[in-house]
């Protein structure tokens, strides 16, 4: 998990749920008689590379069980993912939401992946959209969400809802972009009726006020 920058909001909860479970299952005499220990190894950078690393060498060298992770950027749920596969060990992904871990040719059965995809989120993000909208013309819509990952599912599901929609526009901000500007004067060039925030690790609060 990230244990810096604005990524460490989900990183740090995220690292400090499994110790505390541990503890309570050690104190309790652990599973099946054996305790249970949380490695947390702080990932740097920003590529599927260092997470595979970091995982192969939980595996060899500190001979885990379980690998739960990641969330840098989508593509590293399923990098990792695929080094549990080789070496048998359960992959748990509570954070990543990228189709590519449950795609078919991706998924396998030590890999577990919890919160819904993002072709689900957005499917449901642009239901609800389109309800509040109601016929009342309002089907001008901007997306925006991180540069992380770019799955379709919102874009997709507004036509099959309603074939008057327009996605006007889709902008990818990277995480911890300092200056908006751009990002509001390009939208407010599309007169958006609606918007959609996917985004995380507080970014969104810069452009609440808008």
């Amino acid at each position: 998990m990230p244990l810096s920058d604005r990524r460490a909001l989900f990183g740090e909860p995220a690292s400090r749920a499994p110790r505390c479970s541990c503890e309570e299952l050690n104190a309790k005499g652990g599973v099946l008689g054996r305790k249970h220990r949380a490695a947390s190894p702080r990932l740097q950078g920003r590529t599927p590379t260092r997470p595979c690393a970091v995982a192969s060498e939980l595996i060899l060298k500190d001979s885990v069980d379980f690998l739960v992770g990641t969330a840098h950027t989508s593509a590293e749920g399923p990098a990792v993912s695929v080094v549990a596969k080789e070496n048998k060990i359960v992959f748990i992904a509570p954070i990543p939401k990228t189709d590519q871990l449950t795609a078919p040719d991706k998924l396998h059965p030590t890999s577990s992946a919890w919160p819904p995809t993002t072709t689900i989120e957005g499917g449901r993000a642009a239901e609800t959209r389109g309800q509040v909208a109601g016929d009342k013309g309002r089907h001008r819509w901007l997306r925006l969400r991180l540069r992380s990952g770019r799955d379709q599912g919102f874009r997709r599901a507004p036509q099959k809802l309603k074939p008057d929609v327009e996605i006007v526009d889709q902008q990818w901000p990277k995480l911890g972009e300092p200056d908006y500007t751009p990002v509001h004067q390009r939208s407010d060039g599309q007169k958006p009726t609606q918007c959609s925030l996917l985004l995380w690790a507080g970014t969104s609060n810069v452009l609440r006020s808008r």
